[in-house]
């Protein structure tokens, strides 16, 4: 999968994770300590997440890496 589309996909599931649970971008950046700018970048899919970013995030939505891969078609 192109690198490009990848980082789209993982910024899709996220952002689609997001939503589901009601969660704002701004209380996620705070919980992840991630600045809103940069937030907004990598759920754009302007900006690949960086592997300790998406594992925070994962943490603060209680959801694994890995059901985020399988959402996004990445094995």
């Amino acid at each position: 999968m192109e690198h490009t589309l990848r980082r789209a996909k993982i910024a899709e599931v996220v952002s689609a994770e997001i939503k589901r649970q009601g969660v704002t971008r701004k209380s996620l950046a705070k919980a992840t300590r991630i600045s809103a700018d940069a937030l907004r970048r990598r759920l754009s899919g302007e900006r690949p997440f960086y592997v300790d970013e998406l594992l925070d995030i994962c943490k603060a939505l209680d959801i694994s890496v890995a059901v985020i891969f399988d959402r996004a078609g990445i094995k």
